[in-house]
């Protein structure tokens, strides 16, 4: 079901509204006539606002890569068989940038090829970038991405595996801290779960298949990374899937047993998600993290909500009594008849795509 999930809120339009800008310095346009820039802004009747790319050296897709749409504008490297962006990284984006009250300084962990932090500085153009990735190809294409839009000044994109912590090798320093954090964990366990490693389409491509399975730990070690270095007041936000979380084995796995850790009071809604104990709840509690909000994600009216999105802040900069978990209504992003419902529609506006609104029966306001 999950993999049905993601080809169906596969996206390959552009488009874009900005989001917030603190930045003072001057945009650095490309020398184009008006003309030209129209043209490049045009697709489908869609005018895509935000910064044109800017690259300062010439950069085309290698042999077994693609150049694509994402952003606005701007563009990303992808393997033409390996991993590839897709709805969760863009919803966690905005989710993320949505709900940071305020951020001069964003941290992107397992960042990947890119995608979660280009849309997320796409739409927070004055906030200075860092990411972390552990696999040197996903690397390479973000190191490429980020260098064709134009923007490397505002990047520090790392190797390295943030787990490691207080040595000279380790991507990230004791002291750095962060307005906003993003991650978009692995979802599946490398044994015991709805999908394997060996499966032809994943054992085709390693780096897909350490994109999808916890081949370097778990949603526990990116709640564990993000505690020790969100700023005064910042936010984690999280993605991350909703299948098989009540499995004992799989809680297991992740060191989550139903006896680990206190669960603050009103904490069932996400317990209800998760089984007798939530595992994002849990590994919450035990980095000093609440759970502030979270919403589910549903493919269509009729589906299960397959997906969450997340945001974390630490338990200690909220004031007393921290209320429940604010679950907020699921987001529904297709109706019956395929179509995006006007909120994704709105989502899609606010992340850089295009809307592909279409007129249906369910959809009136359209």
């Amino acid at each position: 079901m999950y993999m049905n999930f993601l080809m169906l809120l596969a996206t390959t339009s552009m488009g874009a509204v900005s989001h917030a800008s603190y930045s003072r310095r001057p945009r650095t346009w490309p020398r184009m006539s008006s003309a030209a820039v129209s043209g490049a802004r045009a697709w489908k009747g869609y005018t895509k606002p935000g910064p044109l790319p800017a690259p300062a050296v010439n950069l085309t897709a290698r042999e077994g890569e693609t150049l694509d749409a994402i952003c606005g504008c701007w563009r990303i490297f992808q393997l033409a068989s390996g991993y590839r962006y897709n709805a969760d990284d863009v919803l966690v984006a905005w989710y993320g940038s949505q709900w940071c009250a305020s951020c001069e300084t964003y941290l992107d962990l397992g960042s990947g090829i890119g995608s979660v932090a280009l849309v997320t500085a796409w739409r927070l153009r004055g906030a200075k970038v860092v990411t972390v990735e552990a696999q040197e190809p996903s690397w390479q294409l973000s190191k490429r991405t980020v260098a064709y839009n134009g923007v490397s000044e505002r990047f520090d994109q790392r190797l390295g595996d943030f787990r490691e912590v207080g040595t000279d090798s380790a991507p990230l320093k004791v002291h750095e801290q962060f307005d906003l954090i993003t991650g978009s964990p692995p979802y599946f366990p490398l044994s015991g779960g709805t999908y394997s490693p060996s499966t032809p389409r994943f054992a085709a491509s390693p780096q897909r298949m350490q994109c999808h399975f916890e081949t370097r730990g778990t949603v526990t070690d990116y709640v564990a990374c993000a505690s020790r270095h969100l700023a005064p007041g910042g936010v984690f936000a999280l993605v991350f899937s909703l299948e098989d979380l009540s499995s004992r084995d799989r809680r297991r796995q992740r060191g989550l047993d139903r006896d680990n850790g206190p669960i603050r009071e009103g904490s069932s809604s996400l317990s209800a998600l998760f089984g007798t104990r939530g595992v994002i709840e849990v590994a919450a509690s035990q980095y000093g993290m609440t759970v502030v909000r979270m919403r589910r994600i549903r493919s269509k009216p009729s589906h299960e909500p397959v997906l969450g999105l997340f945001a974390l802040q630490r338990t200690s900069d909220l004031p007393r009594p921290i209320p429940p978990t604010w679950n907020e209504p699921d987001l529904v992003l297709r109706t019956e008849q395929g179509a995006f419902t006007p909120e994704y529609a709105a989502i899609r506006l606010a992340t850089g795509f295009h809307p592909q609104w279409k007129v249906d029966e369910s959809c009136p306001t359209l």
